[in-house]
Order: structure tokens, then C-alpha cells, then sequence
């Protein structure tokens, strides 16, 4: 073409024959390219080496000498491997920092399904895959791999809050309610009938049927050891 059309080559000079262009992310169509002759003797023969490859284009002279000027095109790939938001039941996760690859979260007692985990993408070029047990405690790895570069894997940690409740609701003797019984008094003193030496049947409401209670008599000492799933423990003694 005689004519001029679209951006000027960066840098261009007649002399200089050979070239590299990047072109922007996700770029799917070479742009036309187009020259001005030197003369109008000059024969321009254009090839073209595709969006990631080189294109040549040879100049004729009028007298038969040739040149071949060398555009090598390369497309730019993203490279952003951060999430723009990670959700947790559709809303966001609280203090989420796309640098920040690993979460804790502690899910309120009694809750008996883990939350659906779900992100947003920063650019349409990532590809993000996810990897998740079945177990509401199994960790969940949300991988996300940009077009070029390395991955990102982020993980969130699921807690389940369990009782802490070592508290009993009731301790009966013989059937009968322990006098004066108060969930948070753990030591009691119960007084035998005169002639009678064996201490009478010790029982117990939970408070929590979580509970784990490990009962023990030594001599004329009954003790009651409350556990709890935290872990927390309380001992009520009742001495005969």
C-alpha cells in the first residue's frame, strides 16, 4: 500500500530490519499491517507468522535487491494468581487479603454441614480449581493458576467449636436428689444412717450428653470426673 494506516511501528528505521512487538492479553487477531514504500519501483511481499511468531516482509528494488524486515509478535499473558474474594456460604470471608494464602474458620457449635466455599476470579484468564474432603473439618484448597507463572493455593482451615459444658445437672443418692445440689458446688458431705456402712447408689444427670463422667469410690469418697468434648474437666466429690 502507498498509504499509511494505523499505529507507526515503535522504533521503526529503514535500516533496521528486525523488530519485536508485544501484543496485549488476550489479543486472538494479528493487526493488519500495512507499509509505505520507499519508491514506487519497490515490490512488498508480506508473510505473516501468526499471533505468536514472525512476520517477514520482503522489499524488491526496482534493480532486483532485496531486504526482509522481521516483526517477531508475542501475545502477553496474564500472570495474576490472587482470587479477588473468597465467599463462604455467598458472603465474604471476613479479614480475606488476596496475599494471603491460609485461613482458620470456626464454625458455631451444632453445625452439622460445612459451609459452601465459593470465589471470585480477578481476570477471565485464570483457571481455578478446588479440592475439598467430606469431613465439616476437612480443609478446603481453592488452586489458582494464571495463563503464565506460577500458582497460587489458598486454604481454609474449618474448626468446629465443641462444648465446653462440665457442669452436671443433677447427682441423686439412692434415687433421691442430693441435698443442697448446685451445678457450680463440687464438694459435698452426706451423713449415713447409724449401723449402716455401705454408702448408697451414686447416679447423675448430664448437663451436656456429650459429657463423659468417670466415677470412682475410695473408702467413704465418691467422686464424680466431668469431661467435656473441649477437653474441660470438673470433679464433684460427695464424702460419706
Amino acid at each position: 500500500s502507498s498509504r499509511c494506516v494505523g499505529v507507526s511501528l515503535e522504533g521503526f528505521s529503514p535500516d533496521k530490519v528486525q523488530y519485536k512487538v508485544q501484543l496485549p492479553i488476550g489479543t486472538e487477531t494479528l493487526p493488519a499491517i500495512t507499509v509505505k514504500q520507499g519508491d514506487e519501483y519497490q515490490t512488498v511481499s508480506i508473510v505473516t507468522g501468526g499471533l505468536n511468531g514472525t512476520t517477514r516482509i520482503t522489499v524488491t528494488a526496482g534493480n532486483g535487491e532485496t531486504m526482509v524486515y522481521q516483526i517477531t509478535f508475542s501475545v502477553l499473558k496474564a500472570t495474576n494468581n490472587t482470587l479477588r474474594m473468597i465467599t463462604l456460604d455467598g458472603v465474604d470471608l471476613e479479614g480475606f487479603n488476596p496475599e494471603v494464602d491460609e485461613y482458620t474458620i470456626n464454625l458455631p457449635m451444632g453445625t452439622t454441614k460445612q459451609p459452601e466455599v465459593g470465589w471470585t476470579p480477578n481476570d477471565e484468564y485464570q483457571t481455578i480449581s478446588v479440592r475439598k474432603g467430606t469431613a465439616i473439618t476437612d480443609d478446603v484448597k481453592i488452586t489458582v493458576r494464571p495463563q503464565s507463572g506460577t500458582s497460587r493455593t489458598y486454604t481454609l482451615h474449618f474448626t468446629l467449636e465443641v462444648s465446653g459444658n462440665t457442669a452436671l445437672t443433677m447427682i441423686y443418692l439412692g434415687g433421691d436428689s442430693l441435698q443442697g445440689f448446685h451445678a457450680d458446688t463440687l464438694h459435698y458431705t452426706d451423713t449415713l444412717p447409724a449401723g449402716v456402712s455401705e454408702i448408697p447408689k451414686v447416679t447423675y444427670t448430664k448437663g451436656d450428653e456429650t459429657q463423659k463422667v468417670f466415677a470412682i469410690a475410695e473408702g467413704y469418697v465418691y467422686s464424680l470426673t466431668v469431661t467435656a468434648p473441649s477437653g474441660a474437666k470438673r470433679t464433684y466429690t460427695i464424702t460419706f
